[in-house]
This record gives C-alpha cells, sequence and structure tokens, in this order.
C-alpha cells in the first residue's frame, strides 16, 4: 500500500497533494524530492519511487490543478515553471526542519522546473556546497529526460486527435491515451515481448483512472514553451553536482535536448547506463536496483568548490 496522501496549502491557496514514501523519520541520510512531468501525477512515479525510498525518504507530489492536487478558489489559470518550482519549495518547507537540506530530481517538465528553481534570483551558493534557494539546501541536483526549452521529439499531438477523431466516442479516451503513452517507449521495444505490452497497458490504465484535465495540460505546455533556461544555467556553481540520465531512444525529447543541456552547465555528468535503448520513461527501461544503486551513488558525491557566474 502507498503511503498515505497529504495536502498542503500554498500562500495563494493551491491544495498540493504529496506522499512521503520511506523511512517514517529522516536520519543521516538526506531525503530525495521528485518533481513530475508534464501531465503526470503521482501515481506515475511508481515502481521507481519504491526501490529508491529503500534508502532515503522520498518526496512526490502533484503540481497544483493536476492528479489529486486543486487550484486556488480564485486561480487567474496563470501557470509558470517559477510559480510550479516555488510549490515544490514551498511544500519541502512545510515539512519541517528535517527537510532543510534535500536532493531533487526533475524528469522532463520537472526538469525543466527544476532549471528554473536552481536559477531562481534567491538562489545562491551555499558554504557547504550545493545551493540555499528560498530557505532549502538543494545538495544534488538530477535532470532526467529534459530540456532547456521547447524540445525536439517524434511527438506529433494533431496524428493523436486526428486518430481520436475518427474512433467512436466511447473509445476516444482510451486511444489518446494509449497512443501517448506509446510516446514514452519506442516500437522494437513496445514489440519485444507481451511484459512490455503489458506494462503499457497498465499505464494506460493509470492514466484512465488519475485526474489529468487537459487544459491543464495545455497550460503546463505553454509554462515549457515561455522558457528557455539556456541563458541562466552558468548561474549553476560547480559546488552542486548535477547528474544527467536521458534515453538515446527518447521520442517526447530528443537525446541531443541533453547535449544542449551539458554544453550549458559544464560539471554536469551523465550516468551510464548499461543501454542507451531507453526511452522516455526511463526508470520503465532497467530494475529498480540498478536505478537506486546508481542514484545512490550519485548522490554521495561531492561538489567541486568554485563559485557560479553571477
Amino acid at each position: 500500500m502507498p503511503p498515505a496522501t497529504q495536502t498542503f496549502k500554498t500562500p495563494d491557496g493551491a491544495q498540493l497533494a504529496f506522499r512521503v514514501h520511506g523511512p517514517e523519520h529522516v536520519g543521516s541520510v538526506r531525503p530525495l524530492v521528485l518533481i513530475m512531468g508534464m501531465s503526470g501525477v503521482m501515481e506515475d512515479w511508481s515502481p521507481l519511487v519504491e526501490a529508491l525510498a529503500v534508502s532515503r525518504p522520498v518526496l512526490i507530489s502533484d503540481h497544483r490543478a493536476i492528479g489529486a492536487s486543486l487550484a486556488p478558489p480564485e486561480w487567474d489559470m496563470d501557470l509558470s515553471h517559477e510559480g510550479m518550482a516555488l510549490d515544490v519549495l514551498h511544500l519541502v518547507a512545510s515539512l519541517g526542519k528535517a527537510w532543510r537540506s534535500v536532493d531533487m530530481l526533475g524528469w522532463s517538465m520537472g526538469g525543466h522546473i527544476l532549471q528554473v528553481l536552481l536559477t531562481l534570483p534567491s538562489a545562491k551558493e551555499a558554504k557547504q556546497g550545493g545551493l540555499d534557494v528560498e530557505g532549502i539546501h538543494v545538495a544534488h541536483a538530477i535532470l532526467t529526460g529534459t530540456m532547456t526549452k521547447l524540445p525536439r521529439g517524434d511527438f506529433h499531438p494533431d496524428m493523436i486527435a486526428e486518430a481520436a477523431a475518427k474512433a467512436p466516442k466511447d473509445q476516444r479516451k482510451r486511444i489518446m491515451s494509449q497512443m501517448l503513452m506509446e510516446y514514452q517507449y519506442f516500437p522494437e521495444w513496445l514489440q519485444s515481448s507481451q511484459d512490455n505490452r503489458d506494462l503499457v497497458r497498465r499505464r494506460v490504465d493509470v492514466s484512465l483512472a488519475t485526474k489529468r484535465p487537459q487544459e491543464i495540460i495545455g497550460l503546463q505546455i505553454m509554462a515549457i514553451s515561455n522558457v528557455d533556461t539556456r541563458p541562466e544555467l552558468h548561474r549553476i556553481p560547480r559546488s552542486l553536482p548535477v547528474l544527467v540520465i536521458h534515453g538515446l531512444r527518447d521520442r517526447m525529447v530528443a537525446y541531443p535536448e541533453s547535449e544542449v543541456l551539458m554544453e550549458h552547465i559544464k560539471h554536469a555528468k551523465r550516468l551510464q547506463t548499461p543501454t542507451d535503448q531507453i526511452g522516455h520513461f526511463w526508470f520503465d527501461f532497467l530494475p529498480g536496483k540498478y536505478w537506486r544503486e546508481s542514484i545512490d551513488e550519485f548522490l554521495q558525491q561531492q561538489g567541486t568548490p568554485g563559485a557560479a557566474k553571477l
């Protein structure tokens, strides 16, 4: 059974749903905060979150107005990466003193948000290394399947809409979810085994069983299109270790987007996975034990001293 869903009220009245996996009390190991991507909800982190939570407390949450989270009562529908970054920081701060120092992992749009979070005007290099931002110390950052700007990829929303329009009305939502989910993988992988196809089917079932309003996904797409982090990434100090995870077969965010990211964060390291045949839903392509051990190893590393260029 997953841990209980809790809620946090943001300063502007949004209700953010969140769960803390792993040990109830933070010990000597820093907690890890996961930041979800476009259209995603907490349920999509499974089974990765359960694997990571063997070693440390792990926080997952739904962005405002999607999944189990609610929008503010009088919301003007203004959704931005900076606002979502502040939502994450305010939520972490609400968890108390034990969560004042954390590691962070952002996936897809979540990685884009994490870049904005690390370069907020209030973000400053900490004396002990890493960053202090809005009262939270970030010791390590992991950027997965992400980009610096609106990404290139094989995803064509018009094709999905056209296919759904031709289907019977009662089947359209499932067809759209199925096609979108298949973009998270790649054809050869889907065709290689029934187990893989069953996994995708289960993810489609989860997608259909959770709240993902089309208008909110549209606002998330607009938020992505409004942000180019490249001019600000030089502000991330070398004392903040950065790990990049990106599959060569990512159809949603093309692999070359990660090369742009590493060009602008000079000290970032790329995780060398046993196979480069990994799609956008990266943690479905290798066992959870592998991801836990690889991420744990990175989170033990120390950054290189040296201030960022402000």
